[in-house]
């Protein structure tokens, strides 16, 4: 799955599945857990998680992230530290592997990318190979990703992440399922109650008159969890009705400025003091021109402000967020 389509946080060793769900959706900002699929795995350090709308799961039987491909093609290097340079349209994925492992994965905007840093990564790295450097960028040996892809693919006998498994975690491990998953089953056991003291007023001949009594007044609770178990239908109905409203101004969100979000951006700016000379915002994209740039990108990502693009034309620094819906 190509990396476009992905969200990825990784977090210092958690094991607890409730803890990794709950972090995850925290932090990258995802409010409705009922459309993204998650995976994870952990490794000696690290539990590295995965995340992509249900929408981009196919029917295949086999999908794993593109960051997690390259295991195979570092497992035949002797060299101990590798990187990837993945080459998207305006940013590079730099995919760091320890041998054969997958270790970490950051974007970086391809304006970033100069031959001091170069440097840097050739001090670092045994290893540096470049895909789909159309550009001729990197120096670093180049691939094309429709060549080394299904030769990989061929390759891989086991994926630690695999999207396509038949399993839902994320459903049946959510907090909305979890909240209905009580209700019904308080409403379960309400119903199996007076059922069970009716089968033990039938054992009982010696209490028969004693619990025909009983019997008819827990028969009238039963009447009345059967109408509240239909008042309770009639709220569910009406929940499904306000959900179907809700998705669909989700829709009309995705493409929407939110004042909350507006006011969240310059608020950043505002803290920093840091004078702009132009803003300009799109859908869900805000481009701000600056005179001086500033380390307040880790403010942003509070409010959930992807950095997609940053380069300096005429001594002033653009860059170009996303809002992450």
């Amino acid at each position: 799955m190509a990396y476009e389509k992905l969200l990825y946080i990784r977090f210092t060793k958690l094991t607890s599945e409730d803890e990794i769900l709950s972090k995850s959706f925290s932090e990258l900002g995802v409010k409705d857990d009922f459309s993204y699929k998650i995976e994870y795995f952990l490794d000696d350090d690290f539990t590295h998680v995965f995340l992509t709308q249900r929408e981009n799961v196919s029917s295949k039987d086999f999908l794993i992230p593109e960051p997690l491909l390259f295991g195979v093609y570092f497992n035949k290097a002797k060299s101990l530290n590798n990187l990837v340079l993945l080459f998207k349209k305006q940013y590079i994925v730099l995919i760091d592997y320890l041998g054969s492992d997958f270790k970490n994965c950051k974007i970086l905007p391809l304006n970033a990318y100069n031959e001091t840093y170069q440097a840097k990564l050739q001090n670092i790295y045994e290893n540096i190979i470049s895909i789909d450097d159309t550009k001729n960028i990197s120096i670093f040996k180049k691939l094309e990703s429709k060549l080394l892809y299904p030769k990989l693919l061929e390759e891989i006998s086991f994926a630690k992440i695999n999207f396509a498994k038949k399993e839902s975690l994320v459903y049946f491990k959510s907090y909305s399922f979890k909240a209905l998953l009580l209700f019904f089953c308080g409403v379960f056991l309400a119903m199996m109650y007076p059922s069970y003291l009716y089968i033990q007023a039938l054992s009982n001949t010696k209490e028969n008159f004693q619990l025909k009594s009983l019997i008819q007044n827990e028969s009238e609770k039963l009447k009345h969890l059967q109408l509240q178990q239909k008042t309770n239908e009639v709220i569910l109905k009406t929940q499904n009705e306000n959900q179907k409203k809700i998705k669909s101004l989700q829709k009309i969100y995705s493409h929407t400025l939110c004042y909350r979000d507006f006011y969240n951006f310059l608020s950043v700016l505002n803290f920093y003091q840091i004078p702009i000379e132009a803003l300009s915002i799109k859908d869900n994209i805000f481009t701000i021109e600056l005179i001086k740039d500033d380390d307040f990108y880790d403010e942003f990502k509070k409010y959930s402000f992807i950095l997609k693009n940053k380069e300096v034309k005429h001594g002033k620094t653009i860059l170009v967020f996303e809002k992450n819906l």
